[in-house]
């Protein structure tokens, strides 16, 4: 128990950093599809889904995704959010699910549509699969 409390947020502060580090990550022009992450620090479907995301996404490291990180864990991150989908142009996405967490939506970037999404009972091999398939 005191192991998992310990480790949850150094796999949050993973989480978080990951896709802003990293020469490998796919230029923001270049990204065809955007997972859209709906995110809180207090959100437990966050913290189920956070390591399962952790594991998979080193092997898109090379494919043209972009995470893009929407964290509503209070107002200020919420503003930055917001900033943040009004810069990808995702404003919409943010609109439809706004006040929601625990999730991610898969944008294509070139349409602005949801292709599909991923939640915290999504196993790692379904999150694989909807990250394949989202990259057509």
């Amino acid at each position: 128990m005191l192991r998992s409390v310990l480790l949850a947020p150094l796999a949050l502060a993973l989480f978080a950093a990951f896709p802003a580090s990293g020469s490998d990550a796919p230029p923001a022009d270049d990204a065809e599809v955007y997972a859209v992450v709906f995110y809180a620090d207090w959100c437990g479907n966050c913290r189920i889904l956070d390591p399962k995301v952790m594991e998979v996404w080193p092997s898109f490291a090379d494919e043209p995704i972009q995470m893009v990180k929407l964290d509503f864990t209070d107002a200020e991150t919420t503003e930055a959010a917001e900033a943040l989908a009004a810069e990808h142009g995702l404003s919409d996405v943010l609109a439809a699910d706004a006040g929601k967490t625990g999730f991610i939506v898969l944008v294509d970037a070139e349409s602005g549509e949801e292709v599909d999404r991923i939640g915290a009972r999504d196993s790692v091999s379904e999150i694989r699969a909807k990250l394949t398939a989202a990259l057509g």
